[in-house]
């Protein structure tokens, strides 16, 4: 049991070496807006689709110029992708069950059609949403800053699903605060993840 304990951490510490760069979180923070972006308008759908089905590809291309010269690169063990897939269909599944039954149970339909209901807390879903993805990240990682993440994600969802009730601006702009916080969050995780690690052949400021 404790080699078990011993391996998993390791794997963390191996994951997290590769993840502190920030670039994740760019990336993640680019696809929310863009994703703010397609629901304003629908002639963006293509540019939307294309961007997330090279989303990966284009990360790995940019670590393999900045990240894997600097900490190296190890071939992690990856979680089987239709055990994975699974684990995303069943949690989505049982995050859209769950807001219906709160919905249907506790929103306030006076002034509200159902389908208004959907779209006003349309912001609440989509943080609880990427509130999944964050706990993903801090498992496999064991870094705890994902917790605040959690918390960010879905407290923003709520309030803005109380602040705009009547249209799709509050998904909208959802979409695009927790992305712009993604964003300047990776890219002030880049910086000190360059300033801490020199490329081969180059020494540090203050080495040596």
């Amino acid at each position: 049991m404790s080699r078990i304990l011993h391996l998993k951490k390791v794997e963390q510490a191996a994951w997290w070496t590769f993840q502190q760069d920030g670039l994740t979180e760019i990336l993640l923070g680019v696809f929310l807006a863009a994703t703010a972006g397609w629901i304003h308008d629908d002639g963006l759908l293509v540019p939307w689709i294309l961007l997330m089905v090279f989303l990966t590809p284009i990360l790995e291309a940019i670590r393999r110029r900045f990240t894997y010269p600097r900490v190296g690169y190890a071939e992690l063990r990856a979680e089987k992708p239709a055990k994975l897939l699974r684990g995303i269909a069943l949690y989505t599944i049982l995050a859209i069950a769950g807001m219906a039954v709160a919905l249907a149970f506790f929103g306030d339909r006076a002034d509200n059609t159902l389908w208004g209901l959907w779209r006003q807390w349309s912001p609440a879903l989509a943080g609880v949403l990427l509130a999944g993805g964050f706990i993903y990240q801090g498992a496999v990682s064991g870094v705890r800053r994902y917790r605040a993440f959690v918390l960010i994600a879905v407290g923003l969802g709520v309030a803005f699903s109380l602040w705009f009730p009547q249209t799709y601006t509050g998904v909208k702009l959802y979409l695009l605060t927790v992305g712009g916080l993604l964003v300047l969050y990776g890219v002030a995780a880049l910086v000190v993840f360059l300033r801490r690690h020199a490329p081969p052949g180059k020494v540090l400021d203050g080495a040596g």
